[in-house]
């Protein structure tokens, strides 16, 4: 099975992925599904702005379930604005930028304005 953290993101429709995270409780594990959208369509979603931190330690969450590992910052600010009852719909960057493909890295870092300006509320995580 492809994750859609895999499959390639059309460039001519303005495609970006966005995260749903899933409800929980405090203790249960970090669950998150991707899904594909196109910024011309307008969806809703927030956007996640904050600083990844230290890149060698990781902490893991389950990414479309699958085990993922995040920086220890993303774990603790996911696991922070998660909902008890719904899910949440989050633009952030090392989720939804596939980071080992150079050229999509490129093309969705051009299109982070638009991400941010088109964002219905923007989050900032300072730290945990």
């Amino acid at each position: 099975m492809s994750s859609v953290l895999h499959t390639t993101l059309d460039t001519q429709r303005r495609e970006i992925r966005l995260l749903a995270l899933l409800p929980g409780e405090c203790t249960d594990p970090v669950s998150c599904q991707l899904h594909i959208d196109s910024l011309d369509r307008e969806p809703l979603y927030e956007a996640l702005s904050y600083v990844w931190g230290d890149s060698n330690e990781h902490r893991t969450i389950l990414l479309d379930e699958t085990e993922f590992p995040v920086t220890d910052n993303l774990y603790a600010a996911l696991r922070r604005l998660r909902n008890r009852r719904e899910k949440r719909v989050i633009w952030v960057d090392q989720l939804c930028i596939n980071q080992s493909d150079l050229v999509e890295r490129g093309h969705q870092v051009g299109l982070m304005e638009s991400v941010y300006s088109k964002t219905f509320r923007a989050l900032f995580w300072l730290a945990d």
